[in-house]
């Protein structure tokens, strides 16, 4: 309110409005008798008008008790208005903040004592004249709980003493819902009815309404309609399938013998769509497959003793029910005979696709080096079972679903080819002359069975393998024309028979261990069954293959 102004302006009853101290200053204690009526209408006016509670009147003269400022030229006061203790401790409960930006206009505050809690400010409603009630008399209160401000409309009184939130005429809203008026509750508001809320959020409203459901106003458009009950049934017929008996086949993913008893679905009822789910998608393990060659020979065989480039191919064909099925985790692995297998550097998560969908992959590895006659294995493995705690360490990961395994094995060479040297049971030429013959990497071909080989040159025609591999000796030899050279039965002609230095099923002992790497030249160890035809022969067409027969 304005601080100075005057009322009866010109008359002899003029009076100014002051503050505080300017009367007091002009209110001396009058020894000299200098007090004069206007000092004190101005002392009276100024105490008057600093109440800002007065009895006032609107501008038609109706008296009433209001705020009022008294100033004839700006009666309203036009500040916050602040009900409750002026400060905490030592600071103001009102900010600056708050009185120059807040939208409010009353602050309401409590007036304890400041050693007492402040975390809650009541103010209570009073009425009727049982003063004994009062202690409990509904309140609005603001309450403070983990840094925030709740608000509290409570009636502590006991017996029947409700809250009611009432317009006489227009809807209430609690959360932008607007609930029957009056006169909608005084029609609708019957046994029977139930409360339905209409039109679109937040225009709609809830209104009264009958139980009675019609199939055109059960459930509504992307949104999920579930009706619950002990049985539910569909003219006399009950939705959910129960049947204690054994399946007497197989139908889809229903095996023989399984039965759809009141407990077998998650302990209750098999839902006729899942029962349909069952029978139409039944759980298919992928098509998992796994190859392995040697890069030098195209084939599962490598040569013992040097290391070999090999190459792995894969393929994985997936049926999956749903989405949740999936090729979620494989590894490949390798493996020495029956030893321990161990993780490669190549592995991968997560494939899913189209019924019948298929990923495959190829990578190359580098084979160890082996003295003896062994094999390694390759193993694909997979899941559909995901486990995100899978760690592809050191240590192979167990829990996979399906496997595949192919094997690369490692075989002495077969030693081929013509040399102008002439090997001896005796002879110490062993080592160089097969260093100069070509080589076969296959394994022992079987009884009945013929190793073809390609011949091109001159010299003494040799045929030299590992005596520990193969099980038996060529029962006979035929030359490129499909003449028998050498019949096992008739030892007594041929050209690898008589006495012409020629070497039937001779065993060479090499001595030493078998040893080949590919910067050194072979070191032959164990024995060796040489064959070398009796005279040097020449064959230089391009298709000179001789059949070795077991």
């Amino acid at each position: 309110m304005s601080a100075t102004y005057s009322v009866n302006i010109g008359t002899q009853f003029e009076t100014s409005r002051k503050d505080i101290l300017s009367v007091l200053k002009q209110l001396p204690d009058n020894t000299n008798k200098l007090i004069s009526p206007k000092d004190v209408r101005d002392a009276f006016l100024s105490t008057w008008a600093t109440s800002p509670f007065k009895q006032t009147k609107t501008i038609s003269g109706i008296e009433y008790i209001g705020l009022d400022s008294g100033n004839p030229a700006d009666r309203d006061i036009k500040e916050k208005i602040f009900l409750g203790k002026r400060s905490y401790g030592n600071s103001d409960i009102l900010s600056s903040t708050l009185l120059n930006s807040s939208d409010s206009d009353i602050f309401i505050y409590n007036t304890k004592s400041d050693s007492v809690s402040q975390d809650s400010t009541k103010v209570s409603i009073l009425s009727g004249t049982n003063s004994t009630l009062y202690s409990s008399a509904p309140y609005f209160e603001s309450k403070y709980n983990n840094d925030k401000l709740h608000l509290n409309i409570v009636n502590p009184s006991l017996g029947q003493s409700p809250i009611n939130i009432y317009s006489n005429t227009g809807r209430v809203a609690i959360n932008g819902i607007s609930f029957p008026t009056i006169s909608e509750n005084a029609t609708g508001a019957v046994n029977g009815k139930i409360l339905r809320y209409v039109g679109t959020f937040p225009n709609g409203y809830l209104i009264w309404d009958d139980t009675n459901v019609t199939i055109s106003k059960l459930g509504s458009t992307g949104a999920v309609t579930n009706i619950y009950g002990g049985t539910v049934s569909l003219n006399g017929y009950e939705l959910e399938f129960v049947n204690s008996n054994m399946t007497s086949t197989s139908v889809g993913g229903v095996p023989m013998g399984f039965s759809f008893s009141a407990t077998s679905f998650n302990g209750g009822k098999w839902p006729l769509v899942e029962v349909i789910k069952k029978i139409l998608y039944p759980k298919v393990g992928p098509s998992i497959n796994i190859t392995a060659t040697s890069s030098s020979t195209g084939t599962i065989y490598a040569e013992l003793g040097r290391t070999s480039s090999v190459n792995v191919k894969w393929n994985t064909t997936i049926y999956p029910r749903n989405a949740d099925e999936y090729i979620s985790d494989y590894l490949i692995t390798t493996r020495v005979n029956n030893g321990s297998e161990t993780p490669t550097l190549y592995k991968g998560l997560s494939f899913s696709g189209l019924p019948g969908a298929s990923f495959s992959g190829v990578a190359s590895f580098v084979t160890g080096s082996y003295s003896s006659t062994t094999k390694e294995y390759y193993t694909f493995n997979a899941t559909d079972i995901w486990k995100p705690s899978r760690v592809f360490a050191s240590n192979y990961p167990t829990g996979f679903s399906y496997s595949s395994t192919a094997s690369l094995e490692f075989v002495y060479p077969v030693y081929y080819g013509f040399n102008s040297s002439a090997i001896s049971n005796t002879s110490t030429s062993f080592d160089s002359v097969i260093s100069s013959l070509s080589k076969y990497i296959g394994p022992y071909p079987g009884i009945d069975n013929s190793i073809k080989l390609n011949y091109n040159g001159t010299g003494y025609l040799y045929f030299i393998y590992q005596k520990s591999e193969f099980l038996t000796n060529p029962t006979k030899i035929l030359d490129p024309n499909g003449f028998v050279i050498y019949d096992s039965t008739s030892s007594s002609d041929g050209a690898f028979s008589g006495t012409y230095n020629g070497l039937a099923n001779t065993t060479i002992n090499a001595g030493g261990t078998w040893t080949r790497t590919p910067t050194t030249p072979p070191k032959l160890g164990g024995s060796w069954v040489v064959w070398r035809s009796q005279y040097l022969c020449s064959y230089t067409s391009t298709n000179n293959k001789f059949e070795f027969k077991f």
